[in-house]
């Protein structure tokens, strides 16, 4: 199957950007224009950035643009109520398994990283200094969810960053 490449454009400054992100393989049964990002494959993310990405229980993840430069907000929708807004965020996909959703901070700031919050068990903010939270890098081209939800892995982009790609213990994530 050909390869399909990873979109990256500069907006404004090299401090912000806009990621298309999008598999390695595609499953030519999945839709690329279907609400669920997980790819069956292989379980990556096909997300666009102004798509709405949808857990396996009908969480609802969708990114809205604020007026800022770079800055945006994530709204989370379950039966058609909203249930929260994250700003400075873009919601980047859902575990395979849990109610857990990947964000990537979202502003003009350039050490925009990711973190996760736990949908499922209502956890729809996190507290404390973003310090004790946040993982990754800035220069994260896909995430990858190992199939049992467990793992995921950050990939980066090729001479941006110090590593091709780092892979965390979602439990220990979810504890900080």
């Amino acid at each position: 199957m050909p390869k399909l490449h990873i979109f990256f454009s500069l907006l404004i400054s090299p401090l912000l950007y806009s990621c298309v992100f999008v598999s390695e393989q595609v499953n030519p049964v999945a839709s690329t224009t279907s609400m669920n990002p997980v790819n069956e494959t292989n379980k990556t993310i096909e997300n666009v950035e102004a798509g709405t990405i949808k857990s396996h229980s009908g969480f609802l993840a969708k990114f809205v643009r604020l007026p800022g430069e770079g800055e945006g907000k994530t709204v989370i929708w379950k039966n058609g109520r909203k249930i929260t807004e994250i700003l400075y965020t873009r919601p980047i996909s859902f575990s395979p398994i849990d109610d857990i959703l990947l964000l990537a901070e979202c502003s003009s700031d350039d050490d925009n990283r990711q973190f996760l919050l736990n949908i499922g068990h209502e956890e729809l903010a996190k507290e404390g200094s973003r310090l004790n939270y946040i993982f990754g890098g800035r220069y994260r081209t896909n995430a990858i969810w190992s199939l049992d939800g467990k793992k995921i892995t950050l990939q980066y982009y090729e001479g941006l960053s110090s590593k091709n790609s780092e892979t965390f213990q979602v439990d220990q994530l979810l504890s900080q």
